[in-house]
């Protein structure tokens, strides 16, 4: 069987828009959220932000709509998911939003961006190291990207039954796919990334796509964090911080110092450990480590990370000063980014200027 490409994953959404066909269907939020949990709930204003793979815009044009004080850039290699994009931007009369029909490597954009939001991207692509690496190319000296990717320990039973689908259907990605999919029973659970990721009453059209996505799409690749952390390496940024998790039914916000306590909203050690020896050893452990023993205990169905270039880090919370993994300050014994962005520019400095969470 000939190896899927990025064009392989094109076709299946100009059979299946995604999120959603509907330009009257509800927005999605998560993307929105997540932002504030990062920047603590601070404007964006005159910001430049590139939604990579933005689809048919259901969570772009939620979070245009949340931050009118930026300009959004929307970007797809669909067709098809930019036509309903531009309907829904339309309906929702936004005029902080320019959509883009292109593909990474190929799209020529003409300016950089202080933010760059990739969810559920990287995972769809035959080199993801690669297609991260032309995303933080577009950023400004002191950008960020924030990221949404397949967790693998949550994914594994749904990452199965595509297995078993792509055996039966083989590379019908249209009609005659989701037949397969329709026929084994399967239909992906409407909170299986968090109770917000998917818009409310979703159409019989959008629950299509949904489900072609999970279950048809020719290329996926689920990722523990350690995998993040490679994807990262030798990227032209100087720091990277954990965000939050998914599982069916929540979503969380990571909290690896156990500083900043939010009750259900976010996970940390005491949360996931009891008191005694098991909390003893984890507090002894680094910030890497401390994630992979919430990792391992929450199995996730998505992760969350954002990186920076420069001094970044100083726009974003508390919180996610508190979480950075990789390229922090020497105090910390996590691995460090191998290539920064400008050798001569000075890595971030955590204690200036940070926002509370």
């Amino acid at each position: 069987m000939t190896a899927p490409t990025a064009g392989s994953t094109s076709a299946l959404y100009e059979s299946f828009p995604y999120p959603s066909p509907d330009p009257a269907g509800p927005l999605i939020s998560d993307t929105a959220l997540g932002l504030a949990a990062v920047f603590g709930g601070s404007e964006l204003t005159g910001w430049r932000v590139l939604d990579l793979g933005c689809g048919t815009g259901h969570r772009l044009v939620a979070t245009a709509l949340q931050h009118p004080e930026a300009d959004f850039v929307g970007l797809d290699a669909s067709a098809r998911s930019i036509e309903v994009a531009t309907e829904l931007v339309a309906r929702h009369g936004v005029s902080n939003v320019e959509l883009v029909h292109g593909s990474v490597p190929d799209a020529e954009l003409t300016t950089d961006f202080d933010l760059v939001v990739s969810t559920g991207v990287l995972h769809h692509l035959p080199e993801p190291k690669a297609a991260l690496r032309w995303a933080i190319d577009q950023l400004a000296d002191d950008g960020l990207i924030y990221v949404w990717m397949y967790g693998a320990l949550g994914e594994h039973d749904r990452l199965l039954d595509r297995e078993l689908v792509r055996e039966l259907a083989g590379p019908d990605t249209d009609a005659g796919g989701l037949a397969i999919v329709r026929e084994l029973g399967l239909s992906l659970p409407s909170a299986q990334y968090g109770d917000t990721s998917r818009g409310d009453a979703a159409s019989t059209a959008a629950v299509a796509s949904v489900d072609a996505d999970a279950y048809l799409n020719p290329i996926v690749n689920a990722v523990r964090f350690d995998d993040i952390i490679e994807l990262f390496a030798g990227q032209c940024v100087d720091w990277l911080s954990v965000v939050s998790i998914n599982n069916d039914g929540s979503s969380r916000l990571v909290d690896l110092t156990g500083r900043h306590p939010l009750g259900d909203l976010a996970v940390s050690g005491s949360a996931v450990l009891p008191d005694g020896l098991l909390r003893e050893r984890y507090e002894t452990l680094g910030p890497v480590a401390r994630l992979r023993v919430i990792e391992l205990m929450t199995k996730p169905t998505g992760v969350t990370v954002v990186a920076g270039r420069g001094d970044s880090i100083r726009d974003c919370a508390e919180r996610i000063v508190d979480n950075v993994l990789v390229g922090s300050d020497g105090a910390k014994s996590t691995p460090q980014l191998a290539v920064p962005h400008d050798q001569t520019h000075p890595g971030p400095n955590p204690a200036a200027g940070v926002k509370g969470a």
